[in-house]
């Protein structure tokens, strides 16, 4: 008899994965629950259920949405701000080693958003006050996503909290990068982050000006007017955009937006 033989799972492989993606399901569940809090103990349950996944997927991360699709329905990404959020909740619990773990683990599952990941572990150091590492892996990030501006949003707020306010402040080029992309709400996000960077670390700094009026005039030579901008206001008609569909639990305006970009939530998806 000649051929490959057909890619089939054992039973006792599929029994284990089925294990697997009920305690995922369980976890995404206790996230809409608990939102960016949790308990510790079950916040130590989760970082097992990363550390398990990592280890069934290692040299086969291309399956692992495959893994998840069960459980998956458009519009719906529970699972996947579960995998986002985890180690920002880490964290705000002081489990700081895990959630730089977990920041791996999920960098190398999810490799189309480990930028994201990564800048959750280089975040999370900084806010602990460990700036020597938040200060690699800001710079490590910086080196291998150059043309993601939230990238750049994201290294910047881990420069102010460990507190290189220069660093900070010279990551403009995001604005540049969200101008090029030619997204207006892309763009007025990153205005928004660095003038509250400017509100909080030096409000009579003149560049908060030159900010303010050079998305100003890039709106101008664009033509193009937000989503906050009433109809007619700036001669022309407003830009409209859907409403994100959230399949997580509620969150406050002022907390961490579950969408992983880094901004506050009323700033990125719960604005209006």
């Amino acid at each position: 008899m000649t051929g490959k033989p057909p890619d089939r799972q054992p039973p006792a492989a599929s029994s284990h994965r089925a294990v697997l993606r009920a305690r995922l399901v369980a976890a995404a569940e206790e996230y809409q629950r608990s939102g960016l809090g949790g308990h510790p103990e079950e916040l130590a349950r989760q970082v097992q259920l990363a550390a398990d996944l990592g280890s069934e997927f290692a040299g086969c991360e291309d399956r692992f949405f495959d893994f998840l699709s069960p459980h998956r329905s458009a519009g719906d990404l529970i699972l996947e701000e579960w995998m986002w959020n985890l180690a920002n909740r880490l964290g705000k619990a002081d489990m700081v080693e895990e959630a730089v773990a977990v920041s791996e683990i999920f960098a190398r599952l999810d490799p189309h958003d480990a930028w994201n990941h990564r800048c959750n572990a280089a975040v999370v150091l900084a806010q602990a006050g460990r700036a020597e590492e938040a200060r690699r892996r800001v710079q490590t990030n910086l080196t291998d996503y150059p043309d993601r501006h939230l990238v750049m949003i994201r290294s910047a707020h881990a420069a102010a909290a460990y507190g290189d306010l220069a660093t900070a402040k010279s990551l403009w080029q995001a604005l540049e990068l969200a101008e090029e992309g030619g997204d207006p709400e892309e763009v007025d996000a990153a205005r928004e982050w660095f003038e509250h960077f400017f509100d909080d670390h030096g409000p009579d700094d003149a560049d908060r000006a030159v900010l303010t009026e050079r998305v100003a005039d890039w709106h101008r030579r664009t033509g193009w007017v937000t989503a906050n901008a009433r109809l007619g206001q700036d001669g022309g008609p407003g830009l409209t955009r859907p409403a994100p569909v959230r399949a997580g639990p509620k969150v406050g305006r002022n907390q961490p937006c579950p969408c992983g970009s880094g901004r506050k939530y009323k700033r990125c998806c719960g604005r209006p």
